[in-house]
């Protein structure tokens, strides 16, 4: 909204563009070409791509509608920097006399519903498009409600029977064999992990595990790729790769994030490893045993099935989520 430090109501544009970022994971993971970094498709130039096929693009409407709506006599407030901020101190963290500080926001705690109707006919069928249904699905189970890092932030637990439906609605997508596409990041590409931290200020563990992060993979290369993943401030400001926020009720972690094996940002293939094994290693420093972590095709991930549609289905035949 006009105010950048406070919103008061949950914008479905926003969460549709959400939606969208995991449909287009999911496309090109099973080898489609998906229009890339903002440039969407024209109708009366070319025809759409498969993500545009669904979610519009110009020429084309969206072939669903979603809408969101809090119970009645519910107010919504979100402020940043509405807790105190967590300041590190101690000599592992201090440097040239400074100590990191970073500054955790205050969310939205309660029940949310969201509606979503065809619009149009996709591909002659009349219902809700599959792929958009298993995009939501994997957002709503493995990755965060909103883009925000932040203790309690972006966590989800679906109802019961409305996670079982939509799962019965995942399993009519059907992954291909082969490669998949390298025009942005696929689904194959991402990782998710989980565990109870184990320490007993959960909220002071928020900037302890993101400091340790992106010390480990500074010492991996120039600036650029710490940068690039762990996100930065400034004139050229930009996202973290990856996410995670704490339960503050169970004290568990839950995080997920991605990072190209071939084709976009090819300078910094050559650190993915590294870098994952940053990742991976500091949360499990910092929750007990119960730590996993889930990947495809990964020596990180000695469980899931290393063939892309078996890895798929265990994707959305596994509860990931029991408690946020």
């Amino acid at each position: 909204g006009a105010d950048a430090k406070k919103m008061d109501t949950v914008k479905a544009t926003s969460v549709v563009g959400g939606i969208r970022f995991w449909a287009d994971a999911l496309l090109r993971a099973d080898g489609k070409h998906c229009c890339y970094n903002q440039e969407r498709c024209n109708t009366s130039k070319s025809k759409p791509c498969p993500t545009c096929e669904i979610f519009g693009c110009t020429g084309l409407s969206r072939a669903f509608n979603l809408q969101i709506s809090l119970p009645k006599n519910t107010s919504f407030v979100f402020e940043k920097a509405a807790l105190p901020p967590i300041r590190l101190t101690g000599a592992e963290y201090t440097k040239n006399g400074s100590s990191p500080t970073y500054y955790l926001t205050k969310g939205y705690t309660g029940s949310l519903e969201l509606r979503l109707a065809m619009r149009r006919p996709h591909n002659g069928e009349y219902g809700l498009p599959v792929e958009a249904m298993t995009a939501l699905f994997l957002m709503l189970e493995y990755g965060t409600f909103g883009a925000y890092d932040q203790y309690g932030c972006g966590l989800v637990k679906m109802d019961e029977d409305e996670r079982i439906s939509l799962s019965k609605a995942c399993a009519l997508y059907k992954p291909q064999v082969g490669p998949a596409d390298d025009c942005g990041v696929t689904l194959r590409d991402f990782f998710f992990f989980k565990g109870t931290v184990s320490v007993q200020d959960k909220k002071r563990s928020m900037g302890e595990i993101r400091h340790t992060i992106r010390q480990k993979v500074r010492r991996l290369q120039s600036k650029e790729l710490r940068h690039w993943f762990c996100g930065s401030l400034g004139k050229d400001s930009s996202g973290t790769n990856y996410a995670f926020s704490i339960s503050p009720a169970s004290g568990i972690l839950y995080g997920w994030g991605h990072f190209a094996r071939a084709g976009v940002h090819s300078q910094f293939i050559e650190h993915r490893e590294a870098t994952l094994n940053a990742v991976h290693d500091t949360v499990k420093q910092f929750c007990g045993s119960d730590f996993v972590w889930k990947e495809f095709d990964s020596r990180r991930d000695k469980v899931s099935p290393k063939d892309w549609p078996g890895y798929f289905v265990s994707l959305i035949s596994t509860q990931w989520r029991k408690n946020a």
